[in-house]
């Protein structure tokens, strides 16, 4: 949504510009490309600010403002279905956020400060860039100008990006903080903690990042008295300006015991055709040697499926976003690691977040385990074979050619192909499969050419991973 307003806000810009520069050209008296040191430009360039304000609101300034500040409110459905989710994995029904009056009252302060704010952040670099101007005009080429206007304008850009990111963002942690009041009251007996959440990487700031490497659980009256050095009330504006994280209910301080309404994960898959019955019953036993799982609204076929490319896959309705089945071909070289690959999308798929949707890209509960993936050297190193798009390799027949990688570096980057093989390493090592940890080894066989794209992690570039992944199952309540 931000993306789209700077692009629009953008070509504005432009086309107001443009209109300015050939109106000031026409009103300023310029000799030999110079202009003139006259009191009649100064009083031009005096004009100008409140002249490119007018171009601005001609060519739908005012209008984009309103509709960005207006979609606000299209995030308040996926806050309900979050906190709906929480409710679940901590086995408590919580009253639906119908904001009421007073609730909305707020939200709409937020959405118009929004729209008040980028006006006047642009207002204020377009009068900068009129008084630089009316300053240096005489004696300044034309063209000088024009760049020196052009560079001011395109400041303005950014800092109404700045202040649309950050007002969004703002907006959707007002409504989110509004929720977990509405779950304070609810549980009164209860002090609720959060933790905070989001990406940890060369953009985040010092605040944020000691937050996030400290992993802890604060209570709202600990959180009010954090100051971030940028703005008021660290529950709502995080880090600041631009900030990208948010907080989120510390489940695992709500849980407090193990989720009692869990089966085995071979109750999650009907029963597998006679010729891949054994390497799934070895799979699902793996599984359950390491966590347990909530059931789903039935099981889903496992099918033996020779004419396929790949070892198995995964398949589900789009329309409604419910599982089809998993496909597994009999004639695969490591049937066992394939079904627990496929387990590992099944989970994400249906059962970690909102059933449908693929929690491992964007559900707050998977945060820590995104970290994790991100920060190892197997995720870099896909990120830099896709950068690459070909490496030399020696194929088997001696001859070193180029190997393209680009496409399939591109598909294991996908958050829930992280999360599967995530998955799948995890459950071999915590499950002591001495077959699922072969079938691992295979991949990365450097006589396997599939070896040049890392599958699969080190068993010191996982460590971190392994640690997210057994936190998770304890925030979800599924250990055994």
């Amino acid at each position: 949504m931000v993306q789209a307003f700077e692009t629009h806000l953008r070509e504005i810009v432009l086309r107001a510009q443009a209109q300015v520069l050939a109106q000031l050209q026409q009103k300023l008296s310029i000799t030999d490309g110079t202009i003139d040191a006259t009191p009649a430009n100064m009083r031009v360039m005096r004009n100008a600010g409140p002249l490119f304000m007018d171009e601005m609101r001609r060519q739908g300034y005012d209008r984009l403002v309103e509709a960005f500040a207006g979609e606000f409110r299209g995030t308040l459905p996926f806050l309900q279905e979050t906190i709906q989710q929480l409710g679940e994995q901590v086995q408590k029904e919580w009253p639906d956020l119908g904001f009421g009056a007073k609730d909305l009252n707020l939200l709409a302060a937020t959405q118009a400060n929004a729209a008040v704010s980028i006006e006047a952040a642009v207002e204020s670099v377009a009068g900068t860039a009129m008084t630089r101007g009316l300053f240096s005009v005489a004696g300044l080429r034309f063209g000088e100008l024009a760049e020196m206007l052009t560079e001011k304008f395109e400041t303005s850009i950014g800092k109404a990006r700045t202040i649309a990111d950050t007002s969004m963002s703002t907006f959707y942690a007002t409504a989110t903080d509004r929720a977990f009041q509405i779950i304070e009251k609810d549980l009164p007996e209860q002090v609720q903690h959060y933790k905070y959440s989001g990406p940890d990487d060369k953009l985040t700031r010092p605040f944020c990042e000691h937050l996030l490497k400290l992993g802890k659980a604060y209570t709202r009256e600990e959180i009010g008295k954090m100051d971030n050095g940028q703005l008021p009330n660290v529950m709502i504006t995080r880090g600041g300006w631009n900030c990208r994280h948010q907080w989120i209910l510390a489940v695992d301080e709500m849980i407090g015991s193990v989720n009692e309404n869990l089966v085995g994960a071979g109750s999650l898959l009907g029963t597998p055709a006679a010729d891949i019955s054994r390497p799934v019953r070895s799979a699902v036993s793996a599984s359950n040697r390491v966590h347990k799982v909530p059931e789903l609204a039935g099981p889903v076929p496992v099918v033996s499926d020779a004419a396929m490319v790949e070892g198995a896959k995964y398949r589900w309705d789009t329309m409604t976003g419910c599982p089809l089945d998993i496909r597994l071909n009999p004639r695969g070289d490591h049937a066992e690691l394939s079904t627990v690959l496929e387990i590992g999308h099944l989970l994400d798929h249906q059962a970690i977040g909102v059933p449908g949707t693929f929690a491992s890209e964007i559900h707050p509960i998977m945060a820590g385990w995104r970290r994790a993936i991100n920060s190892t050297r197997a995720v870099q190193k896909l990120e830099d074979l896709r950068e690459a798009g070909s490496i030399p390799f020696k194929f088997s027949d001696g001859v070193v050619r180029p190997a393209r990688v680009r496409d399939a570096a591109n598909d294991l980057l996908h958050p829930w192909e992280l999360f599967s093989r995530s998955y799948a390493q995890f459950i071999a090592e915590s499950s002591g499969s001495e077959k699922l940890a072969a079938q691992i080894q295979g991949f990365r066989n450097p006589e396997n050419p599939s070896s040049v794209v890392p599958q699969f992690w080190d068993e010191d570039d996982f460590e971190n991973v392994s640690v997210a992944l057994k936190r998770l199952i304890i925030e979800l309540g599924w250990k055994k």
